[in-house]
């Protein structure tokens, strides 16, 4: 049989609006915690919590770099991406290999290479003549 979980309390008994109110005088009006608390019947650790995570907004490791900087840099290497697909749209058309694809040839199918002297032929495992 599954158990179910009953709720021995009714939730908190304070109000949003006073939790509201209860960190502003604490932040603007410079009153202590337990005043606080106390005023607008507000348990102790809930607001002190409550305060806690609005102050730590930055969680975890801190970055290396500044937003500003990682911006620049994100916006560097959008327009490298551009210049280069820039860069080779004009070469494709200073070469006229756009009108002209047959003139366009793949290396490894055409038999042309590099270097002469080096040769790499794939061939299956366990095989003794790669011409066989």
């Amino acid at each position: 049989m599954v158990r179910t979980y009953k709720r021995k309390t009714d939730g908190p008994t304070y109000s949003e609006e006073d939790l509201k109110h209860a960190v502003k005088h604490i932040e603007v009006e410079k009153w202590s915690y337990r005043k606080s608390s106390a005023h607008f019947k507000i348990p102790l650790g809930a607001l002190s919590s409550h305060i806690l995570k609005l102050r730590n907004t930055n969680i975890g490791h801190p970055t290396a770099l500044a937003c500003e900087e990682e911006r620049y840099l994100v916006d560097l290497k959008a327009m490298e991406d551009r210049i280069k697909k820039l860069c080779l749209v004009v070469l494709w058309k200073m070469l006229n290999l756009l009108e002209k694809s047959q003139n366009i040839f793949n290396m490894a199918a055409s038999g042309f290479c590099e270097e002469a002297d080096r040769r790499v032929v794939v061939v299956k495992r366990g095989t003794k003549y790669a011409n066989q």
